[in-house]
């Protein structure tokens, strides 16, 4: 059933793709939430496309989307439409596309799609994860080895200061704020971070 479960977060993926490209170089309706993030038309069309689809195909699960939610149940789609928006809203390309499947809240089947570079990254638990059906993994660099990167994302409201952290891991490695958190994150599966 996972893969079957794949295969649909596949193809709301490669929908999700055509519309931050349909969006992305030309006014994105760029706006601000009450709590001060950017949402574009990108953000709403995407998440209201996979409600739909949810709605046709497992009408019995949930959505769990960062602009829209639908439904109560044990199998939720959580979704960031456009993970990345400040930069995808300014024309900068570095935003992708998350989807993943929950299961009595356990994470099952999870999708990161980058449609500037037409990446497509794909999880099953206990199968191993993959770009473009090729399996990865992460490097084994020691953390004092400037080859490394690290990502970081500041939240105003989090609860402790990263700032000195950050002061003393940057004598070890280098840090880069890409704008995506999980774009981020797939540099660190893929071996780059």
């Amino acid at each position: 059933m996972e893969e079957e479960y794949l295969e649909f977060a596949k193809d709301i993926a490669k929908e999700a793709g055509k519309i931050m490209l349909k969006y992305f170089n030309m006014d994105n309706g760029a706006s601000y939430k009450g709590d001060k993030t950017i949402v574009t038309l990108a953000d709403t069309e995407i998440n209201s496309y996979l409600i739909k689809k949810v709605k046709e195909k497992y009408p019995n699960h949930s959505v769990d989307g960062e602009e829209e939610q639908f439904g109560k149940s044990d199998y939720v789609w959580v979704c960031d439409p456009v993970d990345g928006t400040a930069m995808y809203a300014r024309h900068i390309p570095v935003a992708v596309f998350s989807l993943a499947l929950v299961i009595k809240g356990e994470s099952k089947v999870g999708i990161v799609f980058d449609p500037f570079t037409n990446n497509l990254y794909t999880a099953i638990k206990g199968k191993g994860a993959y770009k473009n059906s090729e399996k990865i993994t992460v490097n084994d660099y020691e953390l004092n080895d400037m080859k490394t990167v690290c990502h970081y994302d500041l939240w105003p409201e989090a609860d402790y200061n990263i700032s000195t952290v950050i002061q003393e891991l940057g004598k070890k490695t280098y840090f880069i704020g890409l704008g995506s958190i999980i774009r981020a994150c797939m540099c660190v599966a893929t071996r780059r971070f």
